[in-house]
């Protein structure tokens, strides 16, 4: 089902039911970021977080990996190591 099927759906509910459907979205929303920020507290704890970020929207931006010339940056740990 696409996310516009879900929302017709969603519309087509009795008020009651819709809230229903989004407390329950607003209950899972607010676990998720508990566990993000309780992971957040732990690292920050170990020293490997300099600082506690807490996200706004929830939404994790797209990774873009960044490209390097020359040789992989594993091969140049690999050879200084040796």
């Amino acid at each position: 089902m696409t996310p516009q099927e879900l929302l017709n759906e969603f519309y087509k509910m009795p008020s009651v039911e819709q809230k229903e459907v989004l407390d329950s979205l607003s209950e899972s929303a607010s676990d998720a970021q508990a566990e993000d920020l309780r992971i957040q507290k732990a690292l920050f704890e170990a020293r490997l977080l300099r600082e506690i970020r807490l996200s706004r929207s929830g939404k994790v931006a797209e990774f873009k990996p960044i490209e390097v010339e020359g040789e992989p940056v594993s091969e140049t740990i690999i050879r200084e190591r040796r």
